[in-house]
């Protein structure tokens, strides 16, 4: 088995053998999930020209869509063109991309979302070990799309869709005494505390009025 290099303070740790799923790509669950690329990974090179004719290329989505009446996020040609200006390579951050859009990063996340769902890109998670010898997250990785209607733009329209609806385990945190916070308190349990308040309210008034009653015969 392969052992990694000791580190300061750190034991030698020894290399486990990756599981089926994680060689294609997939959650221990067999899950499809977005690729993670290890490494000083460069991607597909574009030149400017090209660059530049998929900006146009955007441009003319926008206009279709703006005609047909379909929404579509604001700051989509700001973003477009912000990654089509990354250089040959389109790799870059998110904070990045928003600061030469001119926009939040939220709005940059609803723009590749749409242009992904266009088929009109896509993009990687990057990652490699740092001094320390830990796996660390790098910026994206961006392929830009020639032809939005093309086979490759289906089946990234086809691996997002699978992505996207992958089966997300929820788990439900038990309600702590936080002081300051007031508890999680669910509809039902708000109706029936609505019931028990009435049950004692109507209870007081009928032993109230017994009372009153009782008072005034004698």
């Amino acid at each position: 088995m392969p052992v990694t290099e000791n580190t300061p303070n750190r034991p030698a740790r020894i290399g486990r053998s990756l599981s089926l799923a994680e060689v294609l790509g997939c959650d221990p669950d067999g899950a499809p999930k977005r690729p993670n690329l290890f490494g000083d990974c460069t991607g597909p090179s574009l030149p400017w020209e090209e660059r530049n004719d998929w900006l146009r290329r955007i441009r003319r989505l926008i206009a279709h869509c703006h005609s047909q009446h379909e929404n579509f996020p604001s700051k989509t040609e700001s973003v477009a063109r912000a990654i089509a200006e990354l250089g040959d390579v389109c790799k870059a951050g998110l904070d990045y991309i928003s600061g030469k859009a001119g926009c939040s990063v939220s709005t940059v996340k609803a723009v590749i979302t749409w242009l992904e769902s266009k088929g009109a890109l896509t993009w990687s998670h990057t990652s490699n070990r740092d001094k320390s010898g830990r796996i660390v997250r790098r910026a994206n990785l961006y392929m830009l799309i020639m032809d939005f209607a093309g086979a490759f733009a289906a089946i990234v329209r086809t691996r997002r869709s699978l992505w996207r609806e992958r089966p997300k385990d929820v788990t439900v945190s038990k309600h702590r005494n936080w002081p300051g916070l007031l508890p999680i308190v669910s509809y039902k349990e708000q109706h029936e505390a609505k019931d028990r308040l009435a049950k004692v309210a109507a209870d007081r008034t009928a032993t109230l009025n017994a009372h009153w009653q009782l008072r005034y015969s004698t």
